[in-house]
């Protein structure tokens, strides 16, 4: 037996009606997920950006302390054994530097298409200079340990920005050797002999790198180490814009 379905002309419009909502609704989740996926895409684009600035923001804080380490070999900055002296003297070199710090490096652009980086350098004050000086020769001028042991400048890791002073037995030492005793073997593992001189502040360095429309900021305190001749950055703050 056959049998044949009817649709009613309402029905007909019933059905026209829900395939045209389902086609609607699907049309909008279409939509909306095409929007996700392109948020998606712009979120990693914005990061991968801003990662390219912070590695230009680095490379030019690096390399600006190379060019500054050089700039005050060039000047005989740290040739004499007067350590004190030699802070003082790279203060002043780093206040007639500060103001020209672009000039002194050239291309400031870097390995990825676009990425570039600028500096900015700001030097401490005349007062702060002397102050600083005073404080820290008084604390030179302290009296020496007990007969039989030596002050000795210790790095913790080898970093000069975990320096401190400790005091060492020196018996067994030759100084004419440079060996010997338990102050042989601080010498050996690059400490030094005396106590730690603090470190001289030179100014404020900030590098800003930039692609694109991301720009990251990298500022540092510029410091100079008596007690190993080098110039170095301690702590810092990075700002993304």
């Amino acid at each position: 037996m056959n049998q044949s379905i009817q649709i009613k002309a309402g029905q007909k419009g019933f059905v026209l009606a829900l395939a045209m909502v389902l086609m609607a609704a699907i049309s909008i989740v279409g939509v909306y997920a095409l929007q996700e996926a392109n948020t998606d895409i712009e979120i990693a684009v914005n990061y991968r950006d801003i990662k390219i600035a912070e590695a230009a923001a680095e490379s030019g804080m690096l390399r600006s302390l190379v060019e500054i380490q050089n700039y005050l070999n060039d000047l005989g900055i740290f040739s004499s054994v007067d350590t004190w002296n030699n802070g003082y003297l790279a203060q002043q070199a780093i206040a007639t530097l500060a103001p020209n710090i672009n000039n002194l490096i050239g291309d400031k652009s870097v390995g990825v298409n676009g990425a570039s980086y600028t500096l900015d350098a700001t030097a401490i004050t005349s007062e702060e200079m002397t102050n600083g000086r005073n404080s820290a020769q008084q604390l030179w001028n302290n009296a020496p340990p007990n007969e039989g042991r030596s002050y000795m400048c210790h790095f913790p890791g080898g970093n000069p920005a975990h320096a401190g002073t400790i005091e060492v037995s020196n018996s067994n030492w030759s100084y004419e050797h440079q060996s010997g005793g338990a102050v042989g073997a601080h010498i050996a593992q690059g400490d030094t002999l005396g106590s730690c001189q603090p470190p001289v502040p030179l100014g404020t360095m900030t590098s800003t790198g930039l692609y694109k429309g991301a720009e990251v900021s990298m500022s540092y305190q510029l410091m100079y180490f008596p007690s190993t001749g080098t110039v170095s950055f301690v702590a810092g703050s990075v700002t993304q814009n």
